[in-house]
């Protein structure tokens, strides 16, 4: 969610009407910073309902470091229904779901 939040004012300065799509953390398993379920990198996409339109954001450590347009030109419109419009239906965090997992599975973590 953090990093959702992070690159959410970048997206609306690129356009006022953008939209989540996904958000995916994207380390490495050398870059990976702790077993905790954070993660140490992010690449968040934008978009504008009904358009081929799309921005990503890419973050490492907590900063914003690089972003930009990403259109596919001649891909389909995405519809409304493919967009994340509502944040406060996103339950669980990735801390909270790796607890939940530990506490399912009988893991322990590291």
């Amino acid at each position: 969610m953090q990093a959702i939040k992070l690159a959410y004012p970048d997206a609306v300065k690129w356009d006022k009407g953008a939209t989540l799509i996904d958000a995916k953390s994207v380390d490495s398993d050398e870059g990976i910073a702790a077993f905790d379920g954070t993660s140490r990198s992010w690449s968040i996409t934008f978009g504008i309902p009904n358009t081929d339109e799309a921005f990503l954001v890419n973050i490492h450590d907590g900063r914003i470091n690089a972003h930009g347009e990403v259109t596919d030109e001649g891909a389909p419109p995405l519809s409304k229904g493919y967009f994340i419009t509502d944040l406060s239906k996103v339950k669980f965090d990735s801390p909270e779901l790796l607890k939940k997992s530990h506490q399912c599975h009988k893991t322990v973590s590291k």
